[in-house]
């Protein structure tokens, strides 16, 4: 006899209602903060809130100083109203510059987020007091997250079954042609990786856009047949898990920069896990290439912009090898064409496996805006972000 467990059950029960619009999640932002630290140090910085499974919420994000424009990376946690973050000039976090605690709310109605308390210098020896309030009309349109998930396990004897599966994805706030294309082509975007479709999406104009109900059917894991079952005998696949995670790289200056995060796990040691990136020019909703961005000649001074760079992170020297001291499989290094922009320069991203070890995790090489300036194309959307 079989028995069903989770949420199936209540899907059966509630087949023959009428489902609701899906509605934004109250527990996902991207939030744009504008503020001080002391009297005088005015901030601008960009936060993004996502749940964890235990409660609380995971903060990461990035700010700069108004009168200096460098990136400092944040991560750190939201715990009821208590808020923390942790702050280092590099993407990794060591070593560690800043801390800011303090009273976290958002406020009555959207847009009203407030952070406020204490900053302490990374060595404890300085303390100020700050605040930052949110702030809209910051160049693009707002952000709206929506997050779909269903498991289910079933069972027989001593045989069991679990999977999961995930999506959570953004939209733009807003109306428009140019809205509508950009969010058109997410949800697309959003099918194929839930699909598992390994193509690029065709122009929303070319095929109907996927809505937001089909996509949450779509997610609905399938119950497996009697074959799956019986290849638990042998240890195959007791638990099945996927995640499709939408994340902001950059959305400023009319440009929006995404990461689209692939993890699965079906047995084994670890899941794995995969990256791919789009970005749009949001004057004209157009995905743009590299060659929409840089002078025709730029794959090789990209190379060895990016190779600097990633010495740098990993503290090697001109002479070292990659293989040896660095995290690559070989002493070469080359552009691939996942690529994004994020508030501190252009990315490369590499999936584990790809160039390094499943320790290296993703390899992410980024150029800094300051060292492209020469070759953004004149009327790009690069060009208007390092003129900024």
């Amino acid at each position: 006899m079989w028995v069903i467990t989770g949420s199936f059950l209540s899907i059966l029960a509630s087949a023959q209602e009428p489902m609701p619009d899906p509605m934004p999640c109250d527990d996902r932002h991207q939030i744009v903060f504008e503020g001080k630290v002391g009297d005088k140090a005015a901030v601008r910085a960009v936060i993004n809130v996502s749940p964890e499974e235990g409660g609380g919420s995971t903060l990461t994000g990035t700010y700069h100083y108004l009168t200096q424009g460098k990136v400092i990376h944040l991560w750190g946690n939201l715990d009821g109203d208590r808020g923390s973050l942790e702050e280092s000039a590099l993407r990794y976090g060591d070593p560690v510059s800043g801390r800011f605690e303090g009273i976290w709310s958002f406020g009555e109605s959207p847009g009203k987020a407030r952070f406020e308390g204490s900053w302490t210098s990374g060595d404890g020896q300085r303390r100020l007091p700050f605040t930052m309030v949110e702030v809209s009309g910051t160049g693009n349109p707002g952000l709206e997250f929506h997050f779909f998930a269903e498991e289910y396990s079933r069972k027989q004897g001593s045989l069991a079954m679990h999977r999961a599966h995930s999506l959570a994805f953004p939209q733009l706030r807003g109306e428009g042609k140019i809205i509508d294309r950009v969010n058109g082509f997410i949800r697309s975007l959003a099918r194929l990786q839930v699909d598992s479709v390994e193509e690029e999406p065709k122009p929303p104009n070319q095929e109907p856009v996927p809505t937001l109900r089909s996509l949450e059917k779509a997610v609905r894991a399938i119950l497996p047949s009697d074959e799956e079952l019986k290849d638990l005998e042998v240890g195959h696949f007791e638990s099945l898990t996927f995640e499709e995670d939408f994340g902001v790289m950059l959305n400023a200056m009319e440009v929006f920069s995404m990461r689209m995060l692939h993890s699965e796990y079906t047995g084994g040691a670890h899941p794995n896990s995969s990256a791919g990136h789009v970005t749009f020019d949001m004057k004209t909703g157009e995905e743009l290439t590299l060659d929409d961005l840089l002078k025709p000649g730029w794959r090789d001074p990209l190379t060895d912009l990016a190779e600097a760079q990633l010495r740098a992170q990993y503290e090697l020297k001109e002479g070292d090898a990659l293989n040896d001291k660095g995290p690559l499989f070989e002493n070469a290094f080359e552009l691939n064409g996942n690529w994004f922009l994020s508030p501190e320069g252009l990315g490369f991203s590499f999936d584990p496996y790809e160039i390094g070890p499943y320790a290296a995790g993703f390899i992410e090489p980024v150029i800094p805006y300051s060292k492209l300036k020469a070759w953004a194309k004149p009327g790009s959307a690069l060009e208007r972000i390092v003129s900024h």
